[in-house]
């Protein structure tokens, strides 16, 4: 809020990429529904947002509004397809879609988001899978272990979606971002692969954690 103004953004887009402008109401009016008064917290979030999504590496998915799922799947798979995996200082390899980003500041940029949670949530977790691809991988273990622990303890609301093919009912918890239009089949599979290779990687650093541990006995 501005004086006698209130700052509106528009906070479920879904599918719709398309940007809309902040418009004004008179204080004290009714906020319309898809809306929300505009914070100074919130105008910070927005700005890293702008930047996370402006130096991610990967493909971003506009009707998630997120780039989690190909940044996890290329560590988790990353080394038998040399696409989609880091390629150094300069980006990642990519198929399709952007040709390189920058791994050091969408680190950066994500650590910010993440302090401004607490250091909990899901900013951590895509952390966490920044950290694997910069190689700091101790790093990555305690973030990525963290979030799992955070993430099977917090109060989220699920959705039950029952994947009819596959005979398989899938809790979804509720994400960080809004899901408003689309398959939500869809969107159940695409949470089941994110915790799919979320797990294969925490596994693949625990497994070097120990290796570590015993070598120094």
């Amino acid at each position: 809020a501005c004086g006698d103004v209130s700052v509106l953004l528009r906070v479920r887009r879904g599918a719709d990429p398309t940007p809309r402008r902040p418009w004004g109401i008179k204080a004290g009016d009714a906020v319309p529904e898809g809306s929300v008064v505009c914070t100074s917290d919130m105008v910070v979030r927005q700005q890293l947002m702008a930047l996370k999504r402006a130096f991610w590496p990967w493909e971003w998915d506009d009707s998630r509004d997120s780039g989690f799922l190909l940044a996890v799947e290329s560590a988790a798979y990353g080394k038998d397809d040399r696409m989609n995996t880091a390629a150094g200082v300069v980006g990642i390899i990519q198929p399709t879609g952007r040709p390189f980003g920058d791994l050091k500041m969408a680190t950066l940029v994500t650590e910010r988001l993440a302090e401004l949670d607490g250091g909990v949530g899901y900013e951590a977790r895509d952390m966490g899978v920044l950290l694997y691809h910069g190689g700091y991988r101790a790093d990555a273990l305690r973030t990525l272990a963290a979030f799992q622990q955070w993430k099977a303890t917090a109060r989220l609301t699920s959705t039950i979606v029952e994947i009819s093919d596959t005979n398989t009912t899938v809790a979804t918890q509720s994400p960080d971002f809004a899901w408003v239009a689309g398959d939500p089949v869809l969107a159940a599979r695409l949470a089941l692969r994110e915790d799919e290779a979320l797990a294969k990687v925490v596994v693949e650093l625990n497994r070097d954690a120990l290796e570590h541990q015993f070598a120094d006995v």
